[in-house]
């Protein structure tokens, strides 16, 4: 439910790092307040809005389709807009991620 974690999974950005970079220089707002810290959290119902725009990022918007944005966001490409529809899911995690192994890790 991070900002960044958002701005990533929907595509605009290829990597996480880009996405916190983003962030930092003020491309987004969140209910229509300025928001540069990548690792606000976001909640449901939440309307995050692009106020800047970026050449690489319509380069991104032709190459993710819909099929590839989490059930739990949704996004207009016109007005620029990203809701948070819900909280994510472990159904909707991808189905190579063991997260038994993640729990291993932070245990020792």
């Amino acid at each position: 439910m991070r900002l960044d974690n958002v701005i990533y999974r929907i595509g605009l950005v290829k990597s996480r790092n880009k996405a916190r970079q983003m962030v930092t220089h003020g491309y987004f707002s969140v209910n229509n307040k300025k928001v540069n810290i990548p690792s606000f959290e976001v909640k449901v119902n939440d309307v995050i809005k692009i106020k800047k725009q970026n050449k690489k990022w319509e380069e991104g918007n032709k190459k993710s389709k819909k099929d590839d944005i989490p059930l739990w966001l949704s996004f207009d490409a016109k007005e620029n807009i990203i809701k948070i529809l819900d909280k994510p899911k472990k159904e909707n995690l991808p189905q190579n991620i063991e997260t038994r192994l993640i729990v291993e890790h932070y245990s020792k």
